[in-house]
């Protein structure tokens, strides 16, 4: 380890062992959703994942990273070493048995979790906004979420999802957790009251009588489309409380979509 930059503040020296109480917390932090709903932090795995939360401003509280990581990419690396409160080296069978993903790159980081609080998502007149009820894959959820702060949506609001600061949402939004505002809300009835009042027209995505095809959402200046469950989609009363309904058009034989092809293809009608 005597070639490796230990001596950044808070450094400590190779780790081999499972039970070392730091490893023990981010084990504990990348599988028990209880763990981080207790401590307001989340772990984050993959050297992409954990330097694009940090270019975010999410400074590291633990940095943990293999000397092996650390030789593939000693620019991109060093300034996390040393804004990170503490630095914890690993080695590289261990970050591998603790890794949740196929190709361990050997770094994570442990963040605090941004906030979720409707405050955060500014509703504007000409805003374009995302509404999801249900969502309950966490790839799914990444990937909309990804597709969202992409394509430049002004905000998201989630009700009864899966859990955003997942592991695998994380990894699946590749940052668009924390480069999107995001809002959580136990009932979306509220939300589409806020929307209607600041004057930004609202569209449930479902299969109804009477729906309009993905062109209609150009028409209005500020605009929200709402996204349902993977197999049940959205309940009558939330389609009922939206002022339009949009579907895209199938070719005869299939009546659905994957939730996060949907939105993709709701999301460029809505934001382009």
């Amino acid at each position: 380890m005597d070639d490796f930059p230990t001596q950044s503040p808070g450094a400590i020296r190779l780790v081999t062992s499972r039970n070392n109480p730091h490893v023990r917390q981010l084990d504990d932090l990348l599988r028990r959703k209880k763990a981080r709903e207790e401590s307001s932090l989340m772990a984050l795995e993959g050297r992409r994942l954990v330097v694009d939360a940090w270019a975010a401003g999410l400074v590291p509280q633990t940095l943990f990273i293999t000397p092996e990581a650390w030789q593939k990419a000693p620019k991109e690396l060093e300034p996390l070493l040393h804004s990170a409160r503490e630095v914890v080296w690993l080695d590289a069978s261990l970050a591998a048995r603790i890794g949740d993903t196929q190709a361990p790159q050997g770094v994570f980081a442990l963040c605090p979790q941004p906030s979720l609080e409707k405050e955060k998502v500014p509703v504007r007149p000409d805003g374009r906004y995302l509404l999801l009820h249900k969502v309950r894959d966490p790839g799914n959820l990444g990937s909309i979420l990804r597709t969202a702060a992409a394509l430049g949506a002004d905000g998201a609001f989630l009700c009864e999802c899966v859990e955003v600061f997942s592991p695998k949402v994380l990894r699946a939004s590749m940052g668009g957790v924390w480069r999107l505002p995001i809002a959580l809300t136990d009932t979306l009835e509220p939300v589409l009251s806020l929307l209607r009042e600041a004057g930004v027209a609202t569209f449930a995505a479902a299969l109804r009588q009477g729906a309009k095809g993905p062109e209609c959402l150009a028409l209005a200046k500020g605009r929200a489309v709402l996204i349902g469950n993977e197999g049940d989609g959205l309940p009558d009363h939330l389609i009922d409380a939206c002022d339009h309904v949009v579907m895209l058009p199938m070719k005869s034989g299939s009546d659905s979509l994957g939730a996060s092809m949907a939105a993709g293809i709701l999301l460029w009608e809505m934001l382009k």
